[in-house]
């Protein structure tokens, strides 16, 4: 029997929980690995803090929006739970420091296709 918190992920955009909103992105990412128990979506700070604050016996990985990583990562990057964090927006070169500042910041991308190659890896190599 496995003694590791349960891997979770979770989304933060202001648009994730939008009916109908990134349904392909959400149906690629959701099958990364079978190590993930469950995906979260979130489309508030608030809402991402709770969920830390509630679930501290898990280890969280987590896709966010420039916008939103900048606002919520510092304040919760000591948090055990919270493992990784890849930023996803439409502007890499405002939320690039964010990758050099925080170390649970795994990189910043602006391609579905290069965040899913990275965080699949990291997966892969760090929950096998």
């Amino acid at each position: 029997m496995s003694s590791q918190p349960p891997l979770v992920a979770c989304w933060l955009d202001e648009n994730s929980r939008e009916p109908g909103a990134y349904v392909d992105f959400k149906k690629r990412f959701e099958g990364i690995s079978n190590r993930i128990i469950k995906w979260n979506y979130f489309d508030s700070g608030d809402q991402f803090n709770e969920f830390i604050d509630a679930n501290p016996n898990v280890k969280l990985v987590a896709i966010m929006s420039g916008r939103l990583a900048k606002l919520v990562v510092t304040p919760v990057a000591d948090r055990a739970a919270l493992h990784s964090v890849y930023v996803y927006c439409g502007n890499t070169e405002k939320y690039r420091s964010l990758a050099s500042n925080e170390p649970k910041v795994k990189g910043v991308f602006d391609s579905e296709d290069d965040l899913f190659r990275q965080m699949r890896n990291d997966l892969q190599r760090e929950f096998p």
